[in-house]
Protein backbone atom coordinates (compact mmCIF):
# COMPACT_ATOMS: atom_id res chain seq x y z
CA UNK A 1 0.00 0.00 0.00
CA UNK A 2 1.48 3.33 -0.99
CA UNK A 3 1.33 6.86 0.20
CA UNK A 4 1.02 10.02 -1.82
CA UNK A 5 3.00 12.85 -0.33
CA UNK A 6 1.96 16.31 -1.43
CA UNK A 7 4.36 19.04 -0.42
CA UNK A 8 4.20 22.76 -0.88
CA UNK A 9 1.76 24.82 1.11
CA UNK A 10 0.22 26.64 -1.89
CA UNK A 11 -0.43 23.69 -4.16
CA UNK A 12 -1.42 21.05 -1.63
CA UNK A 13 -5.12 21.83 -1.61
CA UNK A 14 -5.27 21.84 -5.44
CA UNK A 15 -3.59 18.43 -5.54
CA UNK A 16 -5.90 17.18 -2.81
CA UNK A 17 -8.99 18.36 -4.70
CA UNK A 18 -7.71 16.91 -8.02
CA UNK A 19 -7.17 13.60 -6.28
CA UNK A 20 -10.71 13.69 -4.89
CA UNK A 21 -12.22 14.47 -8.32
CA UNK A 22 -10.31 11.71 -10.11
CA UNK A 23 -10.44 9.10 -7.38
CA UNK A 24 -12.92 6.75 -9.13
CA UNK A 25 -10.29 6.13 -11.84
CA UNK A 26 -7.66 5.12 -9.30
CA UNK A 27 -7.74 1.59 -7.87
CA UNK A 28 -8.56 1.61 -4.15
CA UNK A 29 -5.37 -0.23 -3.15
CA UNK A 30 -3.23 2.30 -5.03
CA UNK A 31 -3.57 4.72 -2.18
CA UNK A 32 -4.59 3.88 1.34
CA UNK A 33 -3.31 6.88 3.24
CA UNK A 34 -1.83 10.14 2.06
CA UNK A 35 -0.44 13.20 3.74
CA UNK A 36 -0.70 16.92 3.33
CA UNK A 37 1.67 19.43 4.84
CA UNK A 38 -0.30 22.00 6.79
CA UNK A 39 0.94 25.01 8.70
CA UNK A 40 1.06 23.08 11.97
CA UNK A 41 2.57 19.81 10.70
CA UNK A 42 2.10 16.86 8.38
CA UNK A 43 -1.26 15.11 8.66
CA UNK A 44 -2.32 11.69 7.37
CA UNK A 45 -5.75 11.45 5.76
CA UNK A 46 -8.01 8.50 5.15
CA UNK A 47 -9.09 8.56 1.45
CA UNK A 48 -12.50 7.09 2.35
CA UNK A 49 -13.28 10.07 4.56
CA UNK A 50 -11.49 13.21 3.36
CA UNK A 51 -12.66 15.24 6.30
CA UNK A 52 -10.97 13.06 8.91
CA UNK A 53 -7.36 13.42 9.90
CA UNK A 54 -6.01 10.13 11.21
CA UNK A 55 -2.82 11.44 12.75
CA UNK A 56 -0.15 14.04 12.86
CA UNK A 57 3.45 13.19 12.18
CA UNK A 58 6.39 15.56 12.31
CA UNK A 59 9.99 14.75 11.54
CA UNK A 60 12.93 16.82 12.72
CA UNK A 61 16.58 16.80 11.75
CA UNK A 62 18.85 15.82 14.61
CA UNK A 63 22.57 15.44 15.20
CA UNK A 64 23.30 11.79 14.35
CA UNK A 65 27.06 11.33 14.77
CA UNK A 66 30.41 13.05 14.43
CA UNK A 67 34.08 12.43 13.99
CA UNK A 68 35.74 15.10 16.13
CA UNK A 69 39.21 16.59 15.57
CA UNK A 70 40.07 14.57 12.47
CA UNK A 71 43.35 15.57 10.84
CA UNK A 72 43.15 16.22 7.09
CA UNK A 73 45.64 13.86 5.43
CA UNK A 74 45.12 15.12 1.87
CA UNK A 75 43.22 17.65 -0.23
CA UNK A 76 42.69 16.47 -3.82
CA UNK A 77 41.41 19.29 -6.03
CA UNK A 78 41.34 17.11 -9.17
CA UNK A 79 38.65 14.76 -7.91
CA UNK A 80 34.92 14.99 -8.60
CA UNK A 81 34.03 15.88 -4.99
CA UNK A 82 33.29 14.58 -1.50
CA UNK A 83 35.28 13.52 1.56
CA UNK A 84 37.15 10.23 1.74
CA UNK A 85 36.99 8.69 5.22
CA UNK A 86 38.75 5.53 6.41
CA UNK A 87 36.13 2.73 6.59
CA UNK A 88 37.07 1.93 10.19
CA UNK A 89 36.32 5.53 11.21
CA UNK A 90 33.05 5.47 9.26
CA UNK A 91 31.99 2.29 11.07
CA UNK A 92 32.94 3.71 14.47
CA UNK A 93 30.81 6.82 13.82
CA UNK A 94 27.95 4.84 12.18
CA UNK A 95 28.36 6.84 8.97
CA UNK A 96 27.44 5.53 5.53
CA UNK A 97 28.79 5.75 2.01
CA UNK A 98 27.04 8.61 0.20
CA UNK A 99 25.72 10.17 3.41
CA UNK A 100 25.56 13.96 3.52
CA UNK A 101 27.85 15.47 6.14
CA UNK A 102 28.84 18.93 7.29
CA UNK A 103 32.52 19.69 7.62
CA UNK A 104 33.73 22.27 10.13
CA UNK A 105 37.34 23.38 9.78
CA UNK A 106 38.71 24.32 13.21
CA UNK A 107 41.73 26.07 11.64
CA UNK A 108 39.94 28.61 9.43
CA UNK A 109 36.27 28.51 10.49
CA UNK A 110 34.98 27.20 7.14
CA UNK A 111 31.78 25.18 7.26
CA UNK A 112 30.44 23.28 4.23
CA UNK A 113 28.52 20.18 3.20
CA UNK A 114 29.57 17.22 1.09
CA UNK A 115 29.05 13.44 0.98
CA UNK A 116 31.13 10.47 2.10
CA UNK A 117 33.11 8.06 -0.04
CA UNK A 118 34.88 5.15 1.66
CA UNK A 119 38.61 5.10 2.20
CA UNK A 120 40.81 2.08 2.71
CA UNK A 121 40.45 0.43 6.13
CA UNK A 122 43.23 1.09 8.60
CA UNK A 123 44.94 3.90 6.66
CA UNK A 124 43.26 6.62 8.76
CA UNK A 125 42.80 8.80 5.70
CA UNK A 126 40.67 11.94 5.81
CA UNK A 127 40.83 13.51 2.34
CA UNK A 128 38.77 16.41 1.02
CA UNK A 129 38.16 16.15 -2.72
CA UNK A 130 37.13 18.49 -5.52
CA UNK A 131 36.03 22.02 -4.65
CA UNK A 132 36.03 21.17 -0.93
CA UNK A 133 39.82 20.74 -1.19
CA UNK A 134 40.09 24.55 -1.41
CA UNK A 135 38.53 24.89 2.04
CA UNK A 136 41.18 22.86 3.91
CA UNK A 137 44.90 22.30 4.04
CA UNK A 138 46.74 19.13 4.89
CA UNK A 139 47.08 19.00 8.69
CA UNK A 140 43.92 21.03 9.43
CA UNK A 141 41.68 19.79 12.25
CA UNK A 142 38.09 19.22 11.15
CA UNK A 143 34.82 17.95 12.58
CA UNK A 144 32.68 15.70 10.38
CA UNK A 145 29.02 15.94 11.41
CA UNK A 146 26.16 13.72 10.21
CA UNK A 147 22.47 14.40 10.77
CA UNK A 148 19.38 12.19 10.55
CA UNK A 149 15.69 12.92 10.14
CA UNK A 150 13.55 11.19 12.71
CA UNK A 151 10.18 11.43 14.40
CA UNK A 152 9.84 13.41 17.60
CA UNK A 153 9.41 10.13 19.49
CA UNK A 154 12.65 8.72 18.06
CA UNK A 155 14.49 11.97 18.79
CA UNK A 156 13.44 11.80 22.45
CA UNK A 157 15.41 8.59 22.98
CA UNK A 158 18.12 8.77 20.30
CA UNK A 159 21.75 9.02 21.40
CA UNK A 160 24.22 10.35 18.82
CA UNK A 161 27.58 8.62 18.32
CA UNK A 162 30.71 10.70 18.96
CA UNK A 163 34.19 9.59 17.92
CA UNK A 164 37.14 11.72 19.06
CA UNK A 165 40.43 11.22 17.22
CA UNK A 166 44.10 11.59 18.07
CA UNK A 167 46.43 13.63 15.84
CA UNK A 168 47.19 10.52 13.74
CA UNK A 169 43.41 9.84 13.25
CA UNK A 170 43.42 6.87 15.60
CA UNK A 171 40.42 6.69 17.89
CA UNK A 172 41.01 8.30 21.30
CA UNK A 173 37.43 8.03 22.66
CA UNK A 174 34.01 6.81 21.54
CA UNK A 175 30.72 7.43 23.31
CA UNK A 176 27.00 7.84 22.73
CA UNK A 177 24.81 10.72 23.86
CA UNK A 178 25.35 14.35 24.70
CA UNK A 179 24.83 14.17 28.44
Amino acid sequence: MGRAYFSGIGSQINLFNQFRRHRPAIPHDFLTIFSIIESDGVFWYNPDNYNSKIGKRMNITMFYSKIHRATVTDANLNYVGSITIDRDLMDAAKMRVGQKVDIVNNNNGERFSTYIIPGERGKRDICLNGAAARKVQKGDKIIIIAYATMSEEEADTFKPKIVILEDDNSIAHEFEGLE
